[in-house]
C-alpha cells in the first residue's frame, strides 16, 4: 500500500471515530490532536467563531506539556479576540484562507 492510500485509510478511520463523539469538547480536542499528528505539528489551537469574535479554548503544545510534572495540564484559559487582521487567527477568519507558518515561535 502506498503512502496516499495509507493516509486515506487513516482519514476514513478518523471520520468514523469522530462521528461517534457526542461531547463537543472531546470532539474538538480529538480533531486538534489528529490534525497535529497528520501535519507533524508540535502545537496547535482551535478558535471557535462566535459572532464577530473568536473564542480560544482548545490548545495543545507538546514542548510545554513535556516540561510539566506528571498529571498536570497546560495552563490555558478561555478568551475571545475580535475577528480582524490584527492577529493570525483573526487574519485567517477574516480572509477565509489556510495559513502555514513553519516556525511560529
Amino acid at each position: 500500500m502506498n503512502n496516499q492510500e495509507s493516509m486515506l485509510k487513516q482519514i476514513l478511520q478518523l471520520g468514523l471515530e469522530i462521528s461517534q463523539i457526542k461531547d463537543i469538547d472531546l470532539l474538538l480536542e480529538k480533531i486538534l490532536s489528529e490534525a497535529r499528528s497528520f501535519t507533524n505539528c508540535d502545537a496547535g489551537s482551535i478558535y471557535v467563531k462566535e459572532g464577530e469574535t473568536l473564542r480560544f479554548s482548545y490548545a495543545q503544545n507538546d514542548t510545554i506539556r513535556k516540561q510539566l510534572p506528571a498529571g498536570r495540564k497546560l495552563p490555558y484559559s478561555t478568551f475571545s479576540i475580535p475577528i480582524s487582521n490584527a492577529s493570525i487567527a483573526g487574519y485567517v477568519a477574516t480572509n477565509g484562507i489556510f495559513l502555514n507558518i513553519p516556525d511560529v515561535y
